[in-house]
């Protein structure tokens, strides 16, 4: 009994020792955590407003909102925010007020590295009047580097190229500075203090639109910075009160009317106007029908969606408070309904939203995304996260899955470097400034975008704009075989035998294309709901097909419904002015991709005509043309373009060199073609194309 109950003593001062132990140790480790949570802190977190489900979810957003990132700078920090699951990631906070940010370095692969704000000291009782540009790694917020700039109660700064031109509020400026270097080019005094300039946005030639506050009433103004003796050329007057945000979007500017609290579009210049002022033409899209004084500031449209800041009005004093967060809200363009509106985690008025991973303008210009909906409608595949070492966020593309993502993204990429080009980006400004922006009705799954296919069917054609840059495509291989292949191959004779022909076409040629020669490698009936697949596609087969891939997206090939080579002899040939009206105009995309080509030939397209003559009962011939009704755009030898054939449009080949165009028109639903034998001849009958000899193509 003796021994049996020492047994238990000495089990039970075993035990308290071990528990003693244990306890020690979870101490301690609760000291070190808590250590390191203090020295440590995360900086990604989930917002509560997204974990309470407010208004946002009420809304249905969650299921729709599109994975893109946003950059918010508000009077406490800059940070990223992820709307589509509340995360927060902050880069840099408690020294300043955060301003205009825009993109800094890129990787080779074209991932975004690094980030540049304006931080200057708040305006209330400052301790210091230095203004520095600040560039932050995009991913951990490593402050890079600082420029000290002449400026005063800067508002915003923007890049485009290697020109940075930044908000000189106080002093009624526009600085230039020059990218990388950040050194000074010039100052150029425009405005007066009162005036307030608050917002930029640059154009490629050397102009820029500006935002004046003006302490009230509104305007918009775009001053020729090109000149030796800059100026104002124009002016949008009564835009809103005290308004701030300057987005171009479809034919206009969608800005914030700050003190009204509503999110409106302003109607750009009235094409071919030659008045210097004009009263704002203003649509009010939405507008913040509460009880308490609401301050719209930061604006973006990405994806066709507006991200917007909505604040309490607070007095000046009050701004940089760390216990006011500002909310966002989020307005679709195309539908006009809000889509939802949630606080985020700014620490003081939110001044400034972009996408600097998107593009140079993501405060100035709408852009787009390469990521997926639900909805269908925006077939984007899934950008690549710059959080976490740059690994997809799910973690779950592998396979032929990551392999669609990584040509998506490379797609994406190139058509990046696209329209950033000088020619381009000025071309489609010119076009956006006329009123005919590409309006953006989809994506292929290569994740570039195609034209809206029912405003280019309708009556108004030119509404889904005139040209969408896509991308640059390797075309060395196809020169090769164009060059190389003998030149019989061009003849209608020789097509007879070794292709085949298209009866019924020769007057239309005769008229439109006088010394033009065509090649069909593929070709529909009107409806293009019977597609044919002729001869000579297989002689260019092996070139063709890694291009299509490129641009549709792989295993997309079966929705190209008509497929030929262009081709202008030299200063021999010219295609008149015209627009298509044939059901592959309305119902199919025409992508254009340049294969022989050279600064002498001229591509034209005429949407001022188009307008002027549309109905009109006679024939729009090349010499009713005035000046200004046409205007070139740029093209090169593998730049890939989607045009709108609805709209009016000419080319002409003055050089002493060949031109081959290849131009492919596609649907946006897959058909089953068929092979035409060698030697056969198709004609039209009642509207469909019955070609001789043909058998059903068998799938591969």
């Amino acid at each position: 009994m003796a021994s049996s109950l020492a047994r238990r003593r000495n089990y039970k001062n075993v035990n308290d020792s071990r528990v003693n132990k244990n306890l020690l140790a979870l101490v301690i480790i609760g000291g070190l955590l808590f250590i390191g949570y203090i020295s440590f802190p995360p900086k990604l977190v989930k917002t509560k407003a997204f974990i309470d489900s407010d208004e946002s979810l009420r809304s249905n957003d969650i299921a729709e909102s599109q994975p893109v990132r946003l950059l918010l700078a508000s009077h406490g920090r800059i940070m990223w925010y992820s709307p589509h699951d509340g995360i927060t990631a902050v880069l840099h906070e408690g020294q300043g007020v955060h301003y205009g940010t825009f993109p800094g370095r890129t990787s080779d692969a074209g991932k975004l590295e690094s980030v540049w704000v304006v931080l200057r000291p708040h305006n209330w009782h400052p301790k210091t009047t230095a203004e520095v540009l600040l560039e932050l790694d995009a991913a951990s917020g490593q402050e890079l580097s600082r420029v000290q700039i002449p400026s005063r109660h800067t508002h915003d700064a923007v890049r485009v190229g290697d020109n940075i031109y930044i908000c000189n509020t106080d002093e009624g400026s526009i600085l230039q500075l020059s990218y990388p270097t950040m050194k000074m080019v010039r100052a150029v005094p425009l405005f007066t203090k009162k005036q307030h300039i608050n917002t930029l946005a640059p154009q490629h030639d050397g102009k820029v639109w500006a935002m004046l506050h003006n302490m009230g009433r509104s305007s918009i103004v775009r001053a020729d910075l090109s000149s030796e003796k800059p100026l104002i050329e124009v002016q949008i007057s009564d835009v809103g009160e005290k308004a701030h945000g300057l987005v171009r979007w479809n034919g206009g500017f969608i800005i914030l009317n700050s003190d009204n609290a509503a999110l409106v579009w302003v109607k750009g210049l009235t094409e071919g106007s030659s008045s210097k002022e004009s009263m704002g033409q203003v649509k009010q899209l939405w507008k913040d029908e509460g009880k308490h004084g609401k301050f719209l500031k930061g604006l973006a449209v990405i994806d066709e969606i507006a991200y917007f800041g909505v604040s309490e009005f607070s007095a000046r004093s009050q701004r940089a408070d760390a216990g006011m967060d500002s909310e966002l809200a989020a307005y679709d363009l195309k539908k006009e309904v809000l889509l939802w509106r949630r606080r985020v985690p700014t620490r003081g008025l939110l001044n400034v939203i972009s996408a600097p991973q998107l593009g140079q303008d993501s405060t100035y210009s709408a852009v787009y995304t390469t990521s997926p909906s639900t909805d269908g409608k925006r077939r984007h595949v899934e950008s690549l996260e710059q959080e976490r070492g740059g690994k997809w966020r799910e973690g779950k593309a592998g396979g032929d899955e990551a392999g669609k993502n990584s040509l998506a993204q490379s797609a994406q990429e190139r058509r990046t470097a696209l329209v950033a080009d000088g020619r381009v980006a000025g071309a489609m400004e010119k076009l956006q400034e006329l009123g005919y922006p590409a309006f953006v009705g989809g994506y292929w799954e290569s994740g570039l975008p195609f034209l809206d296919i029912h405003a280019k069917a309708s009556p108004t054609a030119w509404k889904a704009g005139i040209q969408l840059p896509l991308t640059m495509v390797n075309i060395s291989q196809l020169q090769s075989l164009m060059k190389g292949m003998p030149k019989q191959m061009w003849e209608e004779g020789e097509q007879a035998k070794t292709n085949a022909v298209i009866g019924g076409r020769k007057s239309n040629t005769q008229m439109y294309k006088p010394g033009v020669k065509a090649m069909y490698l593929m070709f529909s009936d009107r409806s293009i709901d019977h597609t044919f697949r002729f001869p000579y596609y297989n002689y260019f087969k092996d070139a063709i097909e890694p291009i299509i891939n490129q641009v549709l997206g792989p295993g997309q090939l079966d929705k190209v419904v008509r497929m030929q080579f262009a081709y202008m002899p030299p200063e021999v040939s010219a295609i008149k002015v015209h627009r298509d009206t044939g059901g592959y105009a309305t119902k199919a995309h025409r992508i254009h991709i340049p294969v022989l080509t050279n600064p002498q030939v001229t591509f034209e397209v005429c949407p001022v005509l188009d307008r002027r003559t549309r109905g009109a009962h006679f024939d729009v011939t090349d010499d009713i043309i005035k000046p200004g009704d046409c205007l070139p755009i740029p093209m090169e030898e593998g730049m890939v373009f989607e045009l709108n054939n609805r709209v009016l449009h000419r080319v002409t080949n003055a050089s002493p060199l060949d031109r081959v165009q290849l131009v492919v028109d596609v649907a946006e639903e897959p058909r089953s073609p068929k092979d035409v034998s060698p030697g056969a001849e198709c004609q039209y009958i009642q509207a469909r194309v019955v070609c001789q000899d043909t058998s059903s193509l068998k799938s591969p």
